[in-house]
């Protein structure tokens, strides 16, 4: 096959294709109303997909509401009250104006009941982290919490984050409930238990 044969060909077959292509994108704000249901199609897909990431955060709470750590179950269990009032107030309320921004601020009062903790266990007030992960490795590193609860730390970590950076799907306000329980029951473990466990 000479050069010429060759071009001839490779045109031939980009030839089709490429004309698709710019039809396509000439058309693209016209072709909704040019095949009608298309629209509908497009945004069942996009709702299927966002659908699936909502049903997997749903079950990651879930998961996670099911999975709490004994000791923390424990002294959530023995404190007189199941909830910070104040906190869960003013979570509850976000809750209802927006559960991603609750979920948000849920995991800011676990990180810093767990600075608070550590300044208090360590007895420095000029304690500084640079990172969640640094946080983490203060309290498994001096034995303050279990292998168990330092997973739990961390999948609400996880959860949140993707609360925080996976905008595309809603959160229902029951996960972000759920999430508020667990997050300031973590920050009750801190406040009020020993948090010295065996690991």
């Amino acid at each position: 096959m000479d050069v010429l044969t060759f071009i001839v060909k490779f045109i031939d077959v980009l030839a089709w294709p490429s004309v698709v292509l710019i039809l396509v994108f000439a058309l693209k704000e016209q072709l909704p109303e040019l095949i009608p249901g298309i629209s509908k199609i497009l945004s069942s897909l996009k709702n299927l997909k966002f659908g699936k990431l909502e049903m997997k955060f749903s079950r990651e709470i879930q998961q996670l509401e099911s999975e709490v750590p004994v000791e923390i179950e424990t002294v959530v269990l023995d404190t007189v009250s199941s909830e910070k009032p104040a906190q869960s107030e003013r979570l509850k309320q976000l809750i209802e104006l927006s559960p991603r921004l609750a979920i948000i601020e849920a995991w800011r009062i676990v990180e810093l009941s767990a600075v608070d903790f550590l300044r208090k266990q360590l007895d420095s007030t000029d304690l500084r982290f640079r990172s969640v992960y640094e946080i983490l490795d203060s309290l498994e590193s001096n034995e303050f919490i279990t292998k168990s609860t330092g997973r739990f730390f961390r999948k609400l970590n996880r959860l949140r984050n993707h609360a925080a950076h996976s905008t595309d799907f809603d959160i229902s306000e029951q996960d972000a409930r759920g999430y508020m329980h667990s997050a300031l029951n973590f920050a009750i473990f801190l406040e009020f238990g020993t948090g010295q466990s065996e690991i």
